[in-house]
């Protein structure tokens, strides 16, 4: 695990974190200590029985004609990451192709792109309902902009000129085939029939769309909706692109020059980014190859971690200063960590008091959705926060309200209880794979901050100590 699989979705540190908790357990771990025979360890340790966990040390060979003359520049996925974890390999050329998806095809793309890849694509010989790789790392991948093509079957390599050019099983598509793909797959092939959708005007076009969710996925987030519709807003108000524009006009502009005038925040920014990406794949396809340049032109802005500085007893203070009837609504908020959205969609009936529990409903994605526990403890303030007793309206004002007579920091929003229990519990010692698993976090990077927060803590206090005793 440590070396076969990238340190940018695995870091050392969670691998460290998960083996002392096993170690923590009790359990014996024997080091430099090969097995040569399963018989002779049922025999004489004393084993009632074994499990071989020796996990995937080789990946799958694909032997079909010029395998052997471009073997080269041909890789075993399991066997080049080994070796770009131990930087035996450091860089790789522009044009890369990955075959299969699976964990070990995600994690090689996006190392791909990270030592000299642009133009990255994943081919898979079915359609995304029988991808393997977990859904947070194909949106991950998506979101590096590498291409995943479906329903591909590979039938030879093909060497050109000495060297790995392409697979037969694409032969060079031209860009009015992936259109049809991606048309066909949104079942909107009136579109292409229609004429190419970059001459359309663009602030019309813009009203009349709807955002499509993913193959696979639930019906579009409203909130997410909602904060496309603003993006456009905000660009709309900006002299960047006229009231006459179509949508070809969007990759005419200049976004490097624009990131340098946009008056917004940096999440504003992304967001405008996300809603670009999100309406011209709705468009003319999420593979296009125009929509694929403007979006490597189009920079992503850093933010800023968003951590909330609210301790346990702030937080009771603060809502102490609120009216009684609303109080157990943000008691529910910052115990669970639910977005207000969620919240505002409970109802008796997503409680389970026998086994103090909810059933959250998850308003953003599927992975959102899950049993959440409570302890017992808690539960009487669950039972008088669900349902809600005002609206989003009204919460936020009595929250606004709180924090101005509790002298907080104003600038606290609503939504930023959700972070609450996930740094509390951190600080409380509670390992984050644990964390990540209670707040429904696809990925232990969401997870991270918390930790980097005590950390932080921890290095404060120490050189407080220091320069203390000296004092």
């Amino acid at each position: 695990m440590r070396t076969n699989i990238p340190s940018f979705r695995l870091p050392g540190s969670v691998l460290d974190e998960e083996i002392d908790m096993i170690l923590d357990m009790g359990v014996e771990v024997r080091y430099s200590h090969p097995i040569d025979s399963l018989k002779k360890l049922l025999d004489e340790d004393g084993f009632d029985a074994v499990f071989v966990g020796t996990g995937a040390p080789k990946g799958k060979e694909l032997r079909i004609p010029g395998r052997e003359e471009g073997g080269a520049n041909i890789h075993i996925g399991i066997d080049w990451l080994e070796s770009v974890h131990f930087e035996h390999t450091d860089s790789i050329g522009e044009r890369v192709l990955i075959i299969g998806v699976g964990n070990t095809a995600m994690d090689c793309c996006r190392t791909s792109k990270r030592i000299g890849g642009k133009d990255v694509r994943v081919v898979a010989r079915k359609g995304r309902p029988h991808f393997k790789a977990s859904s947070w790392e194909l949106d991950d991948a998506e979101e590096e902009l590498i291409e995943i093509v479906e329903n591909h079957s590979p039938t030879r390599f093909v060497i050109e000129d000495g060297r790995l050019d392409i697979l037969r099983m694409i032969q060079r598509r031209e860009v009015a085939i992936t259109e049809v793909l991606d048309a066909a797959q949104r079942k909107d092939l009136n579109m292409i029939a229609g004429g190419k959708p970059l001459t359309k005007p663009l602030w019309d076009t813009v009203e009349a769309w709807t955002p499509k969710p993913r193959p696979g996925r639930r019906a579009q987030n409203p909130q997410t909706i909602r904060r496309y519709k603003t993006s456009f807003t905000q660009l709309r108000n900006t002299p960047t692109l006229k009231e006459t524009a179509t949508v070809g006009d969007l990759t005419r502009v200049d976004w490097v020059q624009l990131d340098q005038e946009w008056g917004q925040s940096p999440a504003d920014w992304n967001h405008l980014r996300a809603a670009v990406s999100k309406f011209l794949s709705d468009q003319v396809g999420m593979h296009d190859p125009v929509r694929r340049q403007m979006m490597e032109s189009f920079p992503k802005r850093p933010e800023v971690e968003r951590v909330p500085d609210i301790s346990v007893e702030l937080f009771w203070k603060i809502v102490n200063h609120t009216p009684e009837h609303v109080r157990a609504s943000y008691v529910v908020l910052a115990h669970l960590g639910l977005d207000t959205g969620e919240y505002l969609e409970l109802t008796k009936d997503h409680l389970k008091p026998h086994t103090f529990s909810i059933e959250a409903p998850g308003t953003k994605t599927d992975a959102r959705y899950g049993t959440l526990r409570v302890d017992p403890r808690m539960w009487e303030w669950i039972e008088r926060g669900v349902p809600s007793k005002v609206q989003y309206g009204w919460l936020r004002k009595h929250w606004k309200r709180g924090l101005a007579a509790a002298g907080a920091d104003t600038t606290l929003r609503l939504k930023d209880l959700r972070h609450c229990p996930a740094q509390w519990a951190t600080d409380e010692g509670t390992p984050g794979v644990k964390i990540q698993a209670f707040m429904r976090h696809t990925n232990q990077r969401m997870t991270d901050r918390y930790r980097r927060q005590k950390d932080r803590g921890e290095v404060a206090a120490a050189i407080a100590d220091a320069m203390l005793r000296s004092a």
